[in-house]
């Protein structure tokens, strides 16, 4: 990892601003972001492949993230602000409990779709 890289992939926060580009997210919106991120455009062939990352949302390998190294040139959540890229897409916007039960919500940016996944792919069944 480089010296002055921001970790942090379990982000969960408020909107302050968005850019010219964002339609369904707005300033105020309350929201948790995946660990990976991508393209919108992309959405089909993400929902294709069994890992479901995205190929182009960094310039240098496969997959996008906040705060990995080699996943990006982007920075982690553990800073006072948070640029998202694609947002319309990669924002969760949350209902508006999402102040009082952020400790519920912050669970679906990794911590939750981490186990699920694994129990998915072991083909856990009842019993």
């Amino acid at each position: 990892m480089e010296t002055g890289r921001v970790y942090g992939h379990e982000n969960l926060g408020e909107v302050i601003e968005v850019g010219a580009g964002v339609d369904r997210v707005k300033v105020g919106d309350r929201v948790c972001l995946p660990r990976r991120f991508s393209r919108l455009w992309l959405l089909r062939k993400l929902r294709e492949g069994p890992d479901r990352f995205c190929l182009t949302a960094n310039p240098d390998n496969p997959g996008a993230a906040y705060g990995f190294a080699e996943m990006g040139p982007y920075q982690g959540g553990q800073a006072e602000l948070l640029r998202v890229p694609y947002a319309d897409f990669n924002c969760l916007v949350l209902p508006e409990d999402a102040q009082e039960r952020e400790d519920d919500y912050v669970m679906l940016s990794d911590i939750f779709p981490t186990g699920w996944h694994a129990t998915e792919f072991a083909s856990l069944l009842l019993g």
